[in-house]
């Protein structure tokens, strides 16, 4: 993921891609992102897709610009380890085109 800017305390447009694996075609994503770090370390970061920021990072080809309407991580140190952590993604994703079970 790369930061195309920084809009405020915690909040980034970012820009994500994959490449493209077999058949597959690569994705790419235009998103927002806040994110927030808590006394106990616990670090909390939600993202959505933004298509306003199609115009900042146009489409490349050979790549389908996919949708995340709504995700996020949390990343909590893992208790009794300090070199650990307890990692948790949610996201909805659309690929916007085919996307054979075996990718998945």
């Amino acid at each position: 993921m790369s930061y195309l800017s920084k809009e405020g305390v915690n909040a980034y447009r970012c820009y994500s891609r994959s490449k493209k694996v077999f058949w597959v075609k690569g994705r790419d994503f235009c998103l927002e992102q806040l994110s927030q770090k808590y006394d106990d370390g616990t670090i909390i970061a939600a993202s959505q897709s933004n298509e306003a920021l199609n115009a900042v990072k146009p489409l490349m080809d050979g790549v389908i610009r996919a949708k995340a309407p709504i995700g996020g991580w949390v990343l909590e140190p893992y208790k009794g380890d300090p070199n650990k952590t307890w990692v948790t993604l949610v996201i909805e994703l659309d690929f916007c085109g085919f996307m054979p079970d075996l990718a998945l």
